[in-house]
């Protein structure tokens, strides 16, 4: 079932990267910042908006997996799935995006991509794990970052959303694994179709990708 991103993908398509994404991560900052992604805590996010709400203007803050992925239920405040015990909403890690979910925003991108790749796992039921879904989140992250970013990109600028896309997954999994100490192997909720989370040792658990 895994395959590598090609280079001629629709924007829209769901593709599972096989990009080798190390044990150790030191994710490139520099060039995320470059592309004008500023990282904090959902926490942060709303403390910061409410002291200066000009800064955030126009803008939402967006999980870089979405909130509903970690949760057990369709409540945003519901547990977290099995093996995620130290989620909360507050202290995952967002980034401001352009808003208002209306078509042609990047906040509406993002969110058709990430509600296509739950859509694809809960038809073939299959649970992606943390480390699976940032790397099905790849290739939406790059389609995003060339549609609305691309004019702070290097001259190969298919190569450079591509790294800034991989660069972007290895920051949520470095908070993930590291901050909030939940394993990359944890399976996700297919939150966009509501679907029950899978159970740990399920035999949904870990299909994708294999």
């Amino acid at each position: 079932m895994e395959m590598c991103i090609p280079p001629d993908s629709e924007e829209t398509t769901v593709v599972y990267s096989c990009v080798d994404i190390p044990k150790k991560l030191e994710p490139d900052t520099d060039l995320l910042e470059s592309l004008g992604f500023e990282f904090m805590t959902y926490d942060e996010g709303k403390k910061l908006r409410d002291e200066d709400p000009e800064r955030f203007k126009g803008k939402q803050l967006e999980h870089i997996v979405p909130n509903s992925s970690h949760v057990s239920g369709t409540d945003r405040h519901s547990p977290p799935v099995a093996g995620a015990s130290g989620y909360s909403e507050g202290a995952a890690l967002i980034y401001p995006i352009g808003d208002d979910q209306s078509p042609g925003t990047e906040h509406k991108f993002i969110t058709d991509y990430e509600r296509s790749v739950d859509q694809m796992l809960a038809a073939n039921n299959q649970y992606a794990t943390v480390e699976e879904k940032a790397k099905l989140m790849i290739h939406g992250w790059e389609m995003m970052i060339l549609k609305f970013r691309g004019e702070n990109l290097a001259p190969e600028i298919h190569e450079s959303a591509r790294k800034a896309a991989v660069e972007l997954a290895k920051v949520y999994l470095k908070h993930t694994t590291e901050v909030l100490e939940i394993p990359r192997d944890t399976p996700l909720r297919n939150g966009f179709i509501t679907g029950q989370a899978a159970k740990m040792g399920s035999e949904s658990q870990g299909e994708f990708g294999e």
